[in-house]
């Protein structure tokens, strides 16, 4: 059943509440189905600062530390899968992007704007400018890592 037929409310939570929830079930999967240990040199994108993910990754990770089958399901733990994803920065948020970088690093992030949908950050490159972080950083997330990603910069 798709999530937005056991969504409550008005469809624009569609955008709000579904996508971000659908894409951490995505990137959840990429990880524990294997993908990314039998892709080595495969380079997703996952939207939504990888939605629901931060807040599952560190489920996994405690299962895949205390439970043997989850552990003998997954080649690598699944904080060390998702270093592999890149991930964009639109969580709306300051301390929700530094967390991002916290979790992922600086070379994984890279700017989103969920350009045209109704619920688009306005104001993405501002958002990055008023992080605290490096100017280094912020390049990286304005440019540098969407280059890295498309394979036309250092990774």
């Amino acid at each position: 059943m798709p999530i937005t037929a056991r969504l409550v409310g008005p469809p624009l939570l569609e955008q709000v509440v579904a996508f971000p929830g659908e894409v951490g079930l995505a990137a959840a999967s990429m990880i524990t189905g294997g993908t990314l240990a039998r892709c080595p040199t495969l380079r997703i994108a996952f939207s939504h600062g990888g939605g629901s993910l931060p807040v599952l990754l560190t489920r996994m990770q405690h299962a895949w530390d205390t439970m043997a089958p989850v552990r003998n399901a997954m080649a690598v733990s699944p904080t060390a899968a998702a270093g592999a994803i890149w991930f964009d920065d639109l969580v709306y948020d300051g301390p929700a992007i530094v967390n991002l970088l916290r979790m992922f690093g600086d070379t994984r992030l890279m700017i989103g704007t969920d350009y045209p949908f109704a619920i688009m950050d306005r104001d993405p490159v501002g958002r990055i400018d008023a992080l605290d972080v490096s100017e280094a950083t912020r390049e990286r997330l304005r440019r540098g890592n969407a280059l890295a990603w498309l394979g036309r910069g250092s990774d």
